[in-house]
């Protein structure tokens, strides 16, 4: 998929590029790129269920790109000193008897005798900091990080949901495409890295920590209900789904009665419904 959208400008045209970079079941990744005359001025890729949606979020990339501030070019070097400004009129030169008359020299100063200055010690080295572990700067296409993520997502055999498991331990997202600092995406590719199959997403350590991880925290309440009405728009279902949803599996009518770590499972199964294609299929069936 590649589509070109032209933006009005008064004067130049720029062009928008959206390409289809990766597809799978349930994810969809989209790069769009802002050109004009053949030059590429920003680019960014965007992540989501949808083409659509992935398309939205990498023009928002790429549009934050563009805002960025940028230097200021230097200033031309000045004239020549005897060259006039445009629009002004040369001063006319003074008559010969109008010459200002030249002053005197000054009188002949002997230099005052310059104290003697032992020698100081240099100064020891100061130590230099030790580089970042990810000192690269941010590419503009992130395309080869998603394959090598993919890549060893196949190698510890993860389905989306255990993916979506340890992100959300990792940085409280459910989601890769939740990733926007490419030094997260880093450091999520080589905790990746260093993990062997077989390998639970539930207790592995996470990016930047050795041995045996403490108990993850759970999520904030608030957090735990908007990642459901994520969940609940993206199954298509009502209220009334919902609520009967609930009912059939905690025996409520309202998450407002349960605690946080069933509202995490509560989610759990709303992604495992997902993930069989349960869709707008009716909860009680």
């Amino acid at each position: 998929m590649e589509s070109n959208h032209p933006v009005t400008s008064s004067a130049t045209t720029p062009i928008w590029r959206v390409r289809l970079v990766h597809a799978e079941l349930g994810a969809r990744v989209v790069e769009a790129s802002c050109e004009e005359r053949g030059q590429v001025l920003a680019m960014a890729l965007g992540e989501a269920t949808t083409a659509e949606v992935a398309e939205d979020r990498a023009r928002r990339r790429a549009a934050q790109v563009l805002l960025e501030p940028h230097p200021a070019p230097a200033p031309l070097p000045s004239g020549e000193p005897g060259d006039a400004e445009p629009g002004t009129a040369a001063a006319p030169p003074r008559p010969p008897d109008q010459q200002p008359s030249p002053l005197p020299p000054p009188p002949e100063q002997s230099p005052a005798p310059q104290p003697a200055i032992s020698p100081q010690p240099a100064p020891p080295p100061l130590p230099q900091p030790s580089p970042p572990s990810f000192a690269a700067s941010e590419p503009a296409d992130w395309s080869e990080d998603l394959a090598v993520v993919e890549a060893q997502l196949e190698r510890l055999g993860w389905d989306r949901h255990q993916e979506s498991v340890y992100l959300e331990r990792s940085f409280g997202r459910m989601e890769r495409s939740g990733i926007t600092d490419y030094q997260d995406l880093r450091l999520y590719i080589d905790a990746l890295q260093k993990l062997s199959p077989p390998a639970d997403p539930c207790t592995v350590p996470l990016p930047g920590q050795h041995g045996p991880p403490p108990p993850p925290p759970l999520p904030s309440r608030e957090l735990l209900i908007q990642n459901g009405n994520i969940l609940l728009r993206q199954l298509g279902w009502t209220t009334d789904q919902g609520r009967a949803f609930l009912k059939r599996h905690f025996g409520h009518t309202s998450r407002q009665a349960l605690d946080d770590e069933q509202l995490m499972q509560f989610n759990q199964q709303l992604e495992t419904h997902q993930a069989t294609g349960g869709g707008d299929a009716s909860p009680v069936a």
